[in-house]
Parts: structure tokens; C-alpha cells; sequence
């Protein structure tokens, strides 16, 4: 079996893209595609308008599902965020290829433009890659020289195989496209289906800097509150760098919006979630100190943030089964900001961060982060239980899912 390797950042997936995978499939004549959009590109910097990964993955499905393929079949995988998950390691295209191989039987193929081609001498571990696949570098106008002379270096240094495929080149950039959307012009560089999903999913907006939003918030809450505010964004920029680093802007935006609401009176939360479309239930409504997390994430989305960094607006105060590694943090680093005079959230930042001290691998981390939070959970839930509060049904189910995830180690 022939199967390929076509990656890239996709933010968004373009016709460029398109046309580059028609060619690879069709005239390397593969029998399975890998459609890899990756989680943190090692070889660059994420742009400030940088999808998350979800809305990525889509709009390459959205894309490339009209690709005019001879047999090739097509699969979309998020093997580089479960990778990422795993090892906290960015997009390293060895342990992609790594985990592919020991998934599947056959020769592999890994696509790869002129720019990421003359570079992949200082890849990790390159030895790697040119012995377990072939690559297939697409020619553009006018790099047949030096796509020759890499080709004559990478198969004397490495004895690597090389596939050169010649297609008219058809300039296209997602830089490009993120500057249209931007700038509110229709852009010829994507398809249809795409520009929807753009548009339904309100993408590539820009929220403001960080001091405009500390003003914003400023404006929301009490001073008290504020100084909160900073310091649940310290805790979550500390824990963060631990975890994930490429990610501390959004933790940032996500920590400094988490209480904007916090004032708001009942009436005014209920009639803003109302007129965003947001169908409050019976649970919601029973818990009126959890509904700012709702109504603060709405205000999150309509100043520009991404569904990710709402998400974890959302979920700061009640929590939620099956949580990301940024809703984790920023409800842990709610608790325990060093402002907080309760002694069980002293006490649970002094075991936080003593556990983390020291020399621990990305693995030990994960797991007392997650025994943090379920302490968390379950001081909280005892607390509300005593003082006869209701306790919503997220926060039950989360303390679940995490007690079971604890037993299963």
C-alpha cells in the first residue's frame, strides 16, 4: 500500500492546498492519504489569527472533500493534537511518522513545498524520515534549481528517495486569505464551502491587545476582582509554561475575561444569554453564581475570541467532564491565585506547586494537575453540599469523570 503524508498548518486550507493534493495523490498513484493538520508547527511561529485546531481540521475536511482524486482515499486525522497531549512536544513530523508506521502496512509518501524541502536536513531526527519515506516535493516556478540541487544532497548524505512532481504552480496563501477576511474582502483563494464555515464560525477576528482588555474588564468589576483577575492570569501563565507554552495567549485572554460578567445582575445575564441565543435550562437558572461563566463566555465571543478560549471561560466555574489542558488551568488557577485567603485554596497552591518542583516529566505534570482538580472538585463539592447550595450538574459530572479516570490508572 502507498500511503501519504499531507500536512500543514491549513489556517485556513486554501485551493493551493487543493490543487497540491490532487497532485500528490494522482500522480504518485497512493492508495491512502493522511490529511495532518498540525497541532504547534515547530518550523514557525503561530500567527496571532490562528484557528484552533478543531476549526482547522474542518475546514480541510470542508475543502478537500472536493479534491479529484483517481482512488486515493482520504482520511482527516488529529494525530498531531493527540501527539502534542501525550508528549507536549510540537508537531515533529518524526513522531508523526513514527506513529503512522506503527499503525499501518505500506511504502510512505510525505508531501512537502519547495520552503519546508531545503530545510529538512534540520528537522528532528532526519536520518529518520529519509529512510521511512519517500519524499515528494512539488516544483514551483522557477526552483527547479535548487530543488535539483537539494535532491543531489539528500540522496548522498541520506540515500533518500526523492519525487519531484511537476504540476502548474497556482499561488495561493493562507497569510494572504487571513488578511482578506480581515480586511473584509472576498478572497478567490478558497472554496465555497470554506468561506461558509468562515463565516458561520465567525473566524480569524481579532480581540484586542491585552491592556485594551484589562480596561474593558476594568470596567466590568470591582477593583477586589481585578486584582483577581491578575492574579488568576499569573497562576495560568505559570502553570501554562509547564504544560503548554505555546498556548499562553490564550490562556492569558481567557483568564483576564473570566469575571467580566461577575457584576451583573441576574436579570441582565439571563436577557444578554437570551439575546445571543443561548437556551438557558432549568440547572442554569437554579445556579445563578455560575452564570457569568455563560454570559462572560458570550462576551468573550463577541469581542473576537476563538471557541477554545470561550470554552474556558465557560467551564471556570463549574468545570466539566473530559476538560482541555487550558480549561484545567484556568479553573485550577481560579482556586489557588495567590490572592485567595480561603485555607483550602492555600493549601491546595502549596501542594500544586510543591509537587511541580523539581525535575518531572511532561507525563508526571499532567497527572498532579489532574489531582489537583480533583481535589478541587471534591473540597467544592462538600462545601456546597454543607451550606445546602445547589450544585450543578457539570460540576457532578465532572467530579465523576475524573474519580473514574483516577481509578482507571
Amino acid at each position: 500500500m502507498k500511503i501519504g503524508i499531507f500536512g500543514g498548518s491549513f489556517n485556513p486550507a486554501h485551493v493551493g492546498h487543493l490543487r497540491a493534493l490532487e497532485a500528490f495523490c494522482n500522480t504518485l498513484e497512493l492508495d491512502r492519504v493522511y490529511v495532518l493538520p498540525s497541532f504547534v508547527p515547530p518550523h514557525k511561529q503561530m500567527p496571532s489569527l490562528w484557528a484552533d485546531f478543531e476549526d482547522r481540521l474542518n475546514m480541510a475536511k470542508v475543502c478537500f472533500e472536493k479534491a479529484k482524486l483517481k482512488t486515493c482515499e482520504v482520511v482527516f486525522s488529529d494525530l498531531e493534537k493527540r501527539l502534542y497531549e501525550e508528549t507536549g512536544e510540537k508537531s515533529y513530523t518524526k513522531l508523526t511518522l513514527e506513529r503512522l508506521m506503527s499503525e499501518n502496512q505500506g511504502e510512505f509518501y510525505l508531501f512537502v513545498g519547495t520552503d519546508m524541502f531545503v530545510t529538512l536536513h534540520s528537522w528532528m531526527m532526519p536520518e529518520f524520515i529519509f529512510k521511512n519515506a519517500v519524499i515528494s516535493v512539488m516544483s514551483r516556478d522557477g526552483d527547479k534549481e535548487i530543488i535539483e540541487k537539494f535532491k543531489k544532497r539528500y540522496e548522498k548524505e541520506f540515500s533518500a528517495r526523492i519525487e519531484v512532481i511537476r504540476e502548474p504552480h497556482l499561488p495561493a496563501s493562507s497569510t494572504k486569505v487571513r488578511e482578506d477576511i480581515k480586511n473584509h474582502l472576498v478572497s478567490d483563494l478558497i472554496t465555497k464551502e470554506v468561506k461558509d464555515y468562515i463565516e458561520k464560525n465567525s473566524l480569524y477576528r481579532e480581540l484586542p491587545a491585552r491592556e485594551e482588555l484589562l480596561n474593558i474588564v476594568k470596567g466590568e468589576i470591582k477593583e477586589s476582582r481585578f486584582i483577581h483577575t491578575l492574579s488568576v492570569e499569573k497562576e495560568a501563565l505559570f502553570l501554562g509554561n509547564m504544560l503548554c507554552p505555546h498556548f499562553s495567549d490564550d490562556l492569558s485572554k481567557a483568564a483576564i475575561l473570566h469575571d467580566v460578567t461577575k457584576y451583573w445582575s441576574f436579570e441582565k445575564q439571563v436577557d444578554y444569554l437570551k439575546e445571543n441565543g443561548v437556551d438557558l435550562s432549568e440547572e442554569d437558572l437554579k445556579s445563578p453564581n455560575t452564570l457569568h461563566a455563560l454570559s462572560g463566555s458570550i462576551f468573550a465571543k463577541n469581542l473576537g475570541a476563538k471557541k477554545s478560549v470561550c470554552s474556558i471561560i465557560e467551564k471556570h466555574t463549574t468545570a466539566d467532564a473530559d476538560m482541555s489542558l487550558m480549561e484545567k488551568i484556568v479553573y485550577i488557577s481560579d482556586f489557588i491565585e495567590e490572592n485567595r485567603n480561603f485555607e483550602s485554596c492555600k493549601e491546595e497552591r502549596r501542594l500544586l506547586h510543591n509537587a511541580l518542583s523539581g525535575e518531572k516529566s511532561y507525563k508526571e505534570r499532567l497527572a498532579l494537575l489532574d489531582d489537583s482538580l480533583l481535589r478541587i472538585l471534591e473540597r467544592t463539592v462538600v462545601i456546597l453540599n454543607r451550606e445546602g447550595v445547589f450544585i450543578h450538574p457539570r460540576t457532578l459530572r465532572a467530579l465523576d469523570f475524573y474519580k473514574s479516570d483516577k481509578t482507571k490508572e
